[in-house]
């Protein structure tokens, strides 16, 4: 198995080679659930192959998680879990006891359409439906793989509208994830093993240093965990971890607090995640992103805070030509007409 394969960002992929990174069998467990690219019955075949030729390992009990003494029992129970799940999604169902939906994400889009629409009283007619559609974006279609990224269906019951089901797929039909929304009543135990992975926390070591100018791209994989854009790293979560992250942590604090642009060219401080998805920022810098230079400089003591206060001022005023350009621009060719 290629565990370097599995990390999304480059970035790191390159720098835990370069190191020659020896990945415990937790590690690798782990980086095959979040690899984008995979599919779940990729994914499946190397925990299987992990099974196989990796030794087993358990975990001591940490925050609401019970702990487990095996891991490649607690990948057994998932597969067994989520294969129950999406047999489930996919049975015959009584015509009346279920509505199906679907939602696509197209290449050109920003994301999922809103809503689910329209509503359709067996999986086979929403199906059929879904297929007609991609058939017509697909027309002209100059890409091999086509034009529609993701979809999902929904799966809800009319007996109880809060009894939910969403199955998504990549755009060659085969499928990612599964989730669930079952009604109060359901056992725990079955459900709190899809929570498995999530409930892990890693420290990784990575390239990056305070003040390096990063970003997490939108790719056909992962076209919808990404940012708008750039931003400059503050403070990543692993550089001075508590003992109560080390054994606590999940995944939701793999993150960053790091420095954002606004629309105007000013600054904001927020914490994104996962830092495994963290690239170098290499695409043209928007103008509102020009700041970035300084602030990059200023945290990396490379200025003071002189320098960088002038070097704002100057790219706040690029930022306001820039904006008065284009609405000159658009009150030539009538934009404008009648907002103002």
């Amino acid at each position: 198995m290629d565990v370097f394969a599995l990390i999304n960002s480059k970035d790191i992929r390159e720098f835990l080679q370069n190191q020659d990174y020896k990945f415990n069998s937790l590690e690798v467990a782990w980086l095959i659930y979040q690899c984008h690219r995979l599919s779940y019955e990729e994914k499946k075949l190397l925990w299987q192959e992990l099974i196989q030729t990796m030794p087993d390992c358990g975990q001591p009990p940490k925050g609401y998680d019970m702990g487990w003494t095996s891991l490649h029992e607690s990948i057994n129970l998932y597969m067994e879990t989520v294969d129950q799940m999406i047999q489930k999604f996919l049975q015959d169902e009584l015509v009346g006891k279920y509505v199906y939906m679907y939602n696509c994400y197209y290449r050109d889009d920003q994301g999922y359409s809103e809503g689910y629409m329209p509503v359709y009283p067996t999986l086979e007619k929403c199906m059929d439906a879904f297929h007609k559609e991609v058939a017509y974006m697909n027309e002209g279609s100059t890409n091999e793989n086509g034009e529609v990224l993701r979809y999902k269906f929904l799966k809800q019951s009319l007996d109880n509208t809060d009894e939910l089901y969403e199955m998504e797929y990549r755009g060659d039909r085969q499928v990612l994830e599964i989730n669930d929304y079952p009604p109060v009543g359901v056992p725990a135990p079955m459900h709190g093993i899809l929570d498995f992975f999530d409930h892990l926390w890693f420290d990784f070591p990575t390239p990056f240093k305070k003040g390096d100018i990063l970003w997490i791209p939108k790719t056909d994989d992962n076209p919808l965990k990404h940012s708008n854009g750039g931003f400059v790293l503050n403070k990543m979560s692993t550089w001075d971890t508590n003992e109560f992250i080390s054994k606590n942590g999940d995944s939701d604090d793999m993150d960053a607090s790091v420095y954002l642009a606004d629309s105007l060219g000013g600054v904001f401080r927020e914490v994104v995640g996962n830092y495994m998805d963290f690239e170098y920022y290499e695409d043209p810098y928007k103008v509102n992103e020009q700041v970035f230079y300084a602030l990059s400089s200023y945290l990396k003591g490379k200025i003071g805070e002189d320098v960088l206060l002038r070097l704002y001022r100057e790219k706040l005023l690029e930022v306001a030509v820039a904006d008065d350009i284009e609405m000159a621009s658009w009150e030539d060719d009538g934009r404008y007409e009648g907002l103002i």
